[in-house]
């Protein structure tokens, strides 16, 4: 299991964001692609079911994945969001999971990988999180994001 943290620059307007955002893939080389990966697709129609979730900008393409790792959409969470959902980590890791193991076979655990961006609460400043390794590992981030949200 491999988490990975470093600072990230979003032009998006926290105050304008009223659910959980999954970026495209080609976000920071060209936003008229509008290329996500294809289990953005699964993964929306699986969190929409508990938390409001919406696309930045509506999938023009998907780039195709063809193995047993999972690599999950890229995650925005305004600190709005996370203040108006006290349980949303718990959500989006459930939701992963979900997605995640429809994958692989019985006796296969899934190799996951996850982006999540995230804002500090009373700041501008966004954190990228990225995780790699095994569905089980995925309760690891929660202590990350609740960390970087609350500016540690």
């Amino acid at each position: 299991m491999k988490i990975e943290m470093k600072p990230c620059e979003l032009p998006i307007d926290k105050d304008a964001v009223q659910s959980v955002l999954i970026i495209p893939d080609t976000f920071w080389h060209s936003l008229e692609d509008s290329a996500y990966t294809s289990t953005a697709l699964s993964f929306h129609k699986e969190l929409k079911n508990t938390l409001p979730v919406e696309f930045l900008t509506p999938p023009k393409a998907l780039i195709e994945q063809r193995s047993s790792e999972w690599f999950g959409p890229i995650l925005y969470l305004a600190a709005n969001i996370v203040q108006n959902n006290p349980d949303i980590f718990d959500l989006i890791i459930d939701a992963v999971k979900i997605c995640a193991t429809r994958i692989t076979k019985k006796d296969e655990t899934a190799l996951v990988r996850l982006r999540i961006i995230c804002e500090e609460y009373n700041d501008t400043k966004k954190t990228e999180l990225s995780y790699e390794g095994g569905v089980e590992g995925l309760k690891e981030i929660k202590s990350v994001l609740k960390g970087v949200i609350n500016g540690k």
